[in-house]
């Protein structure tokens, strides 16, 4: 017989007292803010089953929050590939695992993210969790290349914002997530863009175009990340998305600052070889690989 809805988001009785496997589950949902079944076994590389249970274990402790998220608002999102799919069950910090992870000193405070807001009015939650995808698959890059260092940081949501130093628009630049990943010798800065397609009009990409510039084109990059040079990594959910992002680009950008952006489809996601050509960058007609052969 089918668990009813409700009962999927009832805490039960704990099947066993909570052990560092179940701690380093919620650790990582601290990090993250929310996360899936699958985006914890992609990061932690843990089996479907493990994560889902480690994650369910926390829950009925009182750690974490669990919400099911709907069809309807994956679709909502822009994108419809999940629509005759399985909808996510979504794991958050509850106050209880907030309050444990700060009195304990588990996580500096810095680490801990933002909790989204995530109920079934929240419009905006697949282009969260294609934010996290993204993260999950810098972890899978490193597991890869283990000669790589990895990440070495990763900060989303508002504590992205950048203050541009000016009075005129605009004053703010809002990437969705900027990081730092430790090649075999050199560093990739990088910001994240996760477009889902809802915005029609080149306006938005326009926009993001003036936040950008006074980035690139001044010491901020060197501010803001620790290195001299950083790209715009663009994560699109199909081929046309990305190639309709990258003309705009092409038309809105300083021509000096169009190989700063990097362009691909989310189906990069579900690859690990860095030698594939899947980027596009605006102006250039066939698609490269992100990471030249002799720095990987």
């Amino acid at each position: 017989m089918a668990v009813s809805r409700r009962r999927r988001f009832e805490r039960g009785e704990p099947e066993h007292p909570m052990g560092p496997l179940d701690t380093l589950a919620v650790l990582e949902v601290a990090k993250l803010g929310m996360v899936t079944v699958p985006q914890l076994a992609g990061l932690l590389n843990w089996t479907l089953r493990a994560a889902s249970n480690h994650l369910r274990n926390a829950y009925d402790h009182g750690y974490l929050e669990r919400y099911g998220i709907t069809r309807p608002q994956l679709a909502a999102s822009g994108g419809s590939e999940l629509l005759f799919g399985s909808a996510p069950i979504v794991y958050a910090l509850s106050k209880d695992g907030l309050k444990s992870i700060t009195e304990s000193q588990l996580l500096a405070s810095t680490e801990i993210a933002d909790i989204p807001a995530v109920s079934p009015k929240s419009l905006f939650i697949a282009h969260d969790l294609l934010v996290r995808d993204i993260r999950v698959w810098f972890a899978t890059l490193q597991r890869n290349y283990p000669a790589h260092r990895g990440l070495s940081e990763w900060v989303h949501g508002q504590r992205t914002i950048i203050e541009l130093g000016r009075t005129e628009y605009p004053r703010h630049c809002r990437p969705d997530a900027r990081l730092t990943y430790g090649l075999r010798e050199k560093t990739l800065a990088a910001f994240i863009e996760a477009d889902r397609g809802t915005e029609t009009s080149p306006a938005r990409w326009e926009e993001k175009v003036a936040q950008y510039v006074p980035v690139l084109s001044t010491g901020l990059v060197a501010q803001v990340t620790g290195q001299e040079l950083a790209r715009v990594l663009v994560f699109c959910l199909d081929a046309a998305r990305r190639d309709w992002i990258a003309g705009t680009l092409k038309r809105s950008l300083p021509k000096s600052l169009r190989d700063r952006f990097w362009l691909c489809e989310k189906s990069v996601l579900t690859h690990t070889d860095l030698k594939l050509p899947m980027w596009r960058v605006p102006g250039v007609d066939e698609l490269i690989q992100l990471i030249p052969h002799d720095f990987l």
